[in-house]
């Protein structure tokens, strides 16, 4: 009985854990359909690079046209860039 009572509290505890790691309500990427639209426009008429992924700069301008500028710095919470 205290096995099953255990395991019950830990699956519980998990669950609500894992209920917790979406993004935060009307916040975050994906809520903007305009966005979206021009990134994936954007993207499509982008040259692409030889790693297959849109040229950086040509995104940036296409992007700044359609009248999204890129943030001075990267939102309060976010990781760290990498250094590759």
């Amino acid at each position: 009985m205290k096995q099953t009572v255990l395991a019950l509290t830990l699956l519980a505890t998990l669950g609500l854990a894992q209920a917790d790691n979406g993004p935060p309500p009307g916040g975050g990427p994906g809520n903007n359909p305009a966005l979206d639209a021009a990134l994936k426009e954007c993207a499509a008429s982008s040259s692409k690079g030889s790693d297959g992924r849109p040229d950086f700069k040509a995104m940036d301008a296409c992007m700044t046209a359609k009248g999204f500028e890129k943030p001075a710095k990267p939102p309060a919470g976010s990781p760290p860039p990498s250094s590759n």
